[in-house]
């Protein structure tokens, strides 16, 4: 039987406000399971019920309006309307209404940078493109899949974006002068399949270039040579998630390692074949 305090009954007596704040949400944590044990203690999962008109009900509230607890995510805006939208469209029984749909597709609209192409955090000008708010827009624009959404992507000026945001050894910078890691190369991908614009000279060296941040624990790290991160493994090698074409060549490269003999790798180096397979479901 679970029971709240994991966390602070390890706090030595000395409590913070972090930690009473923890005891609060395990304390609630405890409630909630409480109503949903059987007397021997084990969770009732007959018991369990989503409920889903108040997820539905929650969700197109947000539409609308936020509270001021979202300020800090002002430049992850294209977010909030693809965590929403894809949402509404698992559990709605009902299609977003033109009035909304076509509110979320102007607000993204005026998130695209004219420029240099690319989805910026918010509206432009006063943010810049990136490929994180360029992969939530543009999800966004095809889970609602009307004329209008489809209309406000603009293939060229992406198709640019995408490219400057390629770098020589494979990977993608999340930016202009940005950061290359994992995400990058999964956002380009999966932005370029979306919109029909998965070239070879975009997608080559990718492959490689992601089988080189896997470690020897079998996950995949941000980038070559860090260590493994769960969120960094379903970028870059999670079955269905990847396009299909690096996902396939990668699927090559480790069907070929596992079928040539190798000699042992050091610790330091990506596990190869099989080794390399099954390292990475263990993690995963």
């Amino acid at each position: 039987m679970w029971r709240a305090g994991l966390y602070t009954d390890s706090e030595d007596g000395l409590p913070t406000g972090t930690s009473e704040e923890q005891a609060q949400v395990e304390d609630a944590c405890q409630r909630l399971f409480d109503e949903l044990a059987g007397p021997d203690g084990k969770l009732l999962r007959e018991s369990v019920h989503l409920r889903r008109s108040d997820h539905v009900a929650y969700l197109h509230a947000g539409l609308g309006s936020l509270g001021e607890g979202y300020a800090s995510l002002d430049a992850s805006r294209p977010w909030l309307c693809y965590w929403i939208v894809h949402s509404l469209a698992i559990l709605s029984p009902e299609p977003l209404s033109p009035s909304l749909a076509d509110g979320v597709v102007g607000f993204i609209g005026r998130c695209i940078d004219p420029v240099g192409g690319g989805f910026c955090g918010g509206p432009y000008p006063g943010q810049s493109a990136h490929l994180a708010p360029t992969y939530a827009a543009v999800n966004s624009l095809v889970t609602i899949g009307t004329a209008e959404a489809y209309a406000v992507i603009e293939r060229a000026q992406l198709g640019s974006f995408l490219l400057r945001m390629k770098q020589t050894d494979g990977s993608f910078t999340m930016h202009d002068d940005g950061e290359a890691d994992v995400r990058g190369a999964y956002c380009a991908m999966a932005v370029a399949t979306l919109t029909g614009q998965l070239e070879a000279r975009l997608a080559r060296g990718t492959a490689d270039w992601l089988l080189r941040c896997q470690t020897y624990e079998g996950g995949i790290g941000a980038t070559p040579g860090e260590e493994a991160h769960g969120g960094y493994t379903f970028c870059g090698a999670l079955p269905g998630a990847s396009p299909r074409g690096f996902a396939a060549c990668a699927t090559e490269r480790l069907s070929a390692a596992a079928t040539t003999p190798r000699p042992a790798p050091h610790p330091a180096r990506c596990l190869r074949g099989r080794a390399a397979r099954r390292a990475l479901i263990r993690i995963i």
